[in-house]
């Protein structure tokens, strides 16, 4: 494999910079490695909505003229200010990569990888970060739930984050009776015993019809609560920020990056897996029907863009492989989510409704952090992935992969490990 000067220094970097959670030592299998009820979680080395803004004006300012940060809205909750940094215009000549990281507060490690990244598109002269601005566009929003990103303290000291983002059920706003209920993924009514959240799981209020305005819906049934085989109602500033990006962009490829608990590789020789990876969202054939303005419209998956999935989501388990004996071989398929309610996917996921828009995509789904040297190296391989996935598109090496290589080649997921005592997470 290629030595790869800038890739080196930028690791130092993250390695430096990459969140260290004050958690357990793994112990036994199947309890999995989780937070002991004595510990103490700190998570003040985690990058802040503040440092986001930050580092990302003070990139811009030293970039020459490489990037550019744009200001595309603000949190629901806490206003925080929502960016996206710009490496190239939206170029129909160059191949287009969306990136997003963050959107569930509580999983924080893709924003750290993203944030080198950014450093070293933005900084690096070596010629392989050359080619990759010479043959591609990268936009990149590194923390997308700024709110559930916003570390909170329990009595005792430790500290979280939350999945969700901060926002409460406002229906008169949409032109909607007062007693409508909240759409299905809003915490407080979904989730009712998750206390800590107080807003909407955001990865679910996606839909494919980018234009889709709720308040025009109620006469035709596309009114809350909805359940978690149809799309989502844009009801979330953040959601409608990353859909106003996208539109502006129309990626060739979006990514999307989550953690999720633990699970095994497989049941044989019980190794944690540290990434798991997913390229489809909803089934092949399904359609997805809406009335608006007049307009019928119905969305569904190309089959081309699947292709182009898998052929990414190759690319990086090959890369990551390629190093050896190492934890990142210990990667599988996520669970096959085009499966869940009954057979319908989930759509209001944006990698669904966006992958109903002719974009390929990309789930990243670390393991969760379970210590110090866990995070900086799961923060590695997020890095790794990303700038290969980049390299890949600049050198026209992920068109050369054989689709099929997705299907028979990558493993399946394997058993999760469960957690009596926990929230959701991951996708």
């Amino acid at each position: 494999m290629r030595k790869k000067v800038c890739l080196i220094l930028v690791v130092c970097f993250l390695l430096a910079l990459a969140g260290t959670v004050a958690l357990a030592e793994p112990h036994s299998i199947p309890g999995g490695p989780w937070i002991q009820p004595e510990q103490t979680v700190k998570l003040e080395s985690l990058s802040q909505p503040e440092d986001v803004e930050k580092e990302l004006l003070t990139i811009e300012r030293r970039s020459r003229g490489r990037m550019e940060v744009e200001l595309i809205g603000y949190s629901a909750g806490y206003e925080w200010p929502l960016y996206v940094a710009k490496f190239g215009d939206a170029d129909d000549d160059k191949a287009k990569i969306l990136i997003d990281t963050q959107i569930h507060g509580n999983e924080p490690l893709g924003t750290e990888a993203a944030l080198g990244l950014i450093q070293n598109l933005a900084m690096s002269n070596n010629p392989e970060v050359r080619m990759i601005l010479d043959n591609v566009t990268v936009w990149i929003i590194p923390m997308l739930n700024m709110d559930g990103s916003t570390i909170q303290e329990f009595e005792d000291g430790s500290q979280y984050q939350t999945r969700c983002n901060i926002q409460e059920w406002t229906p008169v706003e949409w032109g909607l009776p007062s007693d409508i209920s909240a759409p299905w993924y809003n915490y407080g009514f979904y989730y009712p015993w998750f206390e800590i959240c107080r807003g909407y799981d955001m990865n679910r209020d996606a839909h494919p019809h980018l234009a889709f305005d709720l308040s025009k819906h109620a006469e035709h049934g596309h009114i809350p609560p909805g359940d978690g085989g149809e799309p989502g109602f844009y009801v979330c500033p953040e959601i409608r920020a990353l859909r106003d990006v996208f539109k502006e962009l129309k990626p060739d490829l979006y990514v999307n990056h989550h953690h999720r608990g633990s699970a095994l590789v497989d049941e044989e020789d019980r190794k944690l897996m540290t990434l798991q990876i997913l390229g489809k969202f909803v089934p092949l054939g399904l359609e997805f029907e809406l009335y608006q303005d007049g307009e019928h419209h119905v969305y569904y998956l190309d089959e081309d863009s699947l292709n182009l999935s898998k052929q990414v989501n190759a690319l990086v388990y090959q890369k990551l492989t390629e190093m050896g004996n190492s934890p990142f071989t210990h990667i599988t398929k996520y669970p096959l989510v085009h499966d869940f309610n009954d057979g319908r996917g989930l759509p209001g996921t944006t990698l669904a409704s966006f992958s109903m828009n002719d974009a390929a995509v990309m789930l990243y789904e670390t393991r969760g952090g379970i210590g110090q040297k866990s995070s900086g190296m799961l923060t590695r391989q997020s890095y790794i992935g990303l700038y290969e996935t980049l390299l890949g598109f600049a050198t026209g090496e992920v068109y050369e992969i054989d689709p099929e290589f997705y299907d028979v080649e990558i493993p399946p997921a394997g058993p999760s490990l469960s957690r009596p005592d926990r929230g959701l997470d991951g996708l």
